[in-house]
């Protein structure tokens, strides 16, 4: 947390200040709310996203009127859309943690100055297990298996092309 301590002031005596504490740390909360919100609807977006693919590929794979050439260029194509969707995907993911982690900081450091630190006490007793870095740990296992998925698959449709 010390790489945090330039962004705030440490006089708090007067009233003023005080209140200008107090509406920081209310902003600091609002925008941990909004994150949470953005990461629930990014990872929504994202199966979204992959379902879609791979919607696209069992057509191609199953139905699609194309010759075994072709279809393996579209599936190869899909997978490669699939792969970087993922990658962008775990990007995103740490992007979030990354926020979650400042604004988790920032919120110890403006408990200091109340009578209650309660976020504190529940950031720092929640540390081991539902930390950010836990949970973004477990958010980026979704992507990492849909890319072995589409790993496996253009590695098959590469075979299929240059066989």
């Amino acid at each position: 947390m010390a790489q945090h301590e330039a962004l705030l002031i440490k006089d708090v005596s007067s009233k003023e200040r005080k209140a200008e504490l107090l509406e920081q740390y209310k902003i600091v909360v609002s925008s941990l709310d909004n994150t949470n919100e953005t990461r629930e609807s990014f990872n929504t977006f994202w199966a979204s996203a992959h379902s879609i693919i791979l919607t696209a590929l069992a057509f191609f794979m199953n139905s699609a009127p194309l010759n075994d050439q072709q279809k393996n260029l579209v599936l190869l194509t899909i997978s490669l859309i699939g792969f970087f969707l993922c990658l962008s995907w775990i990007q995103a993911i740490g992007t979030i943690a990354q926020s979650i982690r400042l604004r988790n900081a920032i919120l110890v450091q403006l408990e200091e100055y109340f009578p209650a630190n309660i976020f504190s006490v529940q950031i720092l007793s929640n540390k081991g297990t539902h930390s950010p870095e836990k949970l973004s740990l477990k958010e980026i296992q979704v992507p990492i298996f849909f890319l072995i998925g589409y790993s496996i698959l253009s590695a098959f449709t590469l075979y299929g092309i240059y066989k």
